[in-house]
This record gives C-alpha cells, sequence and structure tokens, in this order.
C-alpha cells in the first residue's frame, strides 16, 4: 500500500518508531539524574548539618542522625539533650577515601555548656553512608556512656570484697 506522497507504510512506521525513540531518549535524559560522587554527597550533607546548627533547626538537624539512633531516641528526648550552645560553628576538615563507607568530619565552634566556655573547639563526628545517603553515626547517650567507663581490652577488674 502506498500513501499519496509516496511513502510505504513500513517506512512511515520506520521513521514513526525512529522518531519515538528519540523523543523517548530526550526525555529520559531529563529524568535521570547523573550519578554524583559519595564525597560530594558528604560536602553538601556535612554543609545543610552545619546550616541546620547554625539556624536552630532541630527537626533538620535530627535528620542527620543514623536512622538506627533515630529509631532508638524520639525526637523529643533528642531535643531535651541539647544543651550544648555553640556559636562561630565552621567545618574544618572531611576525612573520606573513595570506596570506604565511613567519614571523619571535623568542625569547629565556641561552646559554651552551663558555666564552661570553650573557644574555638572541635567537634569529632563520624558519618557513615547508609543505603546511598550520608548520616552523622552516634550513639544513645547511655550506650556511649557505657563505653567511657568501659575497661580496656584483656584489662582484669577486681573488685573491693568489704
Amino acid at each position: 500500500m502506498t500513501i499519496e506522497t509516496g511513502m510505504t507504510v513500513r517506512n512511515i512506521m520506520v521513521s514513526l518508531g525512529a522518531g519515538l525513540l528519540l523523543l523517548l531518549a530526550a526525555c529520559q535524559g531529563g529524568m535521570v539524574k547523573p550519578a554524583v560522587d559519595p564525597a560530594t554527597l558528604l560536602r553538601q550533607r556535612v554543609a545543610a548539618y552545619v546550616e541546620a546548627r547554625k539556624t536552630h533547626n532541630l527537626d533538620a538537624e535530627y535528620g542527620f542522625f543514623q536512622p538506627s539512633y533515630r529509631d532508638q531516641v524520639p525526637r523529643e528526648q533528642f531535643a531535651a539533650r541539647r544543651n550544648l550552645q555553640t556559636s562561630n560553628l565552621r567545618l574544618e576538615s572531611i576525612d573520606f577515601k573513595a570506596g570506604e563507607r565511613e567519614a571523619k568530619v571535623v568542625l569547629r565552634a565556641d561552646m559554651r555548656v552551663m558555666a564552661f566556655a570553650m573557644k574555638d573547639a572541635p567537634i569529632r563526628q563520624r558519618w557513615v553512608l547508609e543505603g546511598g545517603q550520608w548520616y552523622l553515626a552516634a550513639r544513645p547517650a547511655g550506650e556511649s556512656m557505657k563505653e567511657l567507663f568501659k575497661p580496656a581490652a584483656g584489662t582484669k577488674v577486681e573488685h573491693e570484697k568489704k
């Protein structure tokens, strides 16, 4: 069968198919985000975390912590423990090696805890990559306090008997 312009149905179908493929390829290019390397994602996340801290956005700050931490520490409990006041908060360094899923971050700030003030104090953090997203690693306060007083491996602990 031939259409008046001299094109066959087969030629029309091939042209339409090729056009459709080009259209799909063009549309897909706008929908697929280019892969961002983990180091860039980490820098973006840390910068957003610092901004949340500076603006006292507690909900945003809480969202940067690992999901496992947030499962154990409700937002209200997190907010109640925020007795550390910081000012002049800034990023000092990010230590990340390609291919790893952990990074060390150091922030600096002027801090005040009750009557104690510290100028330009380091805030050391560990960030972890989980499910393609970087999170601030933390343990609930009870666990971290136990770790402080835990004897070193191989240390014999004797209890006084009275």
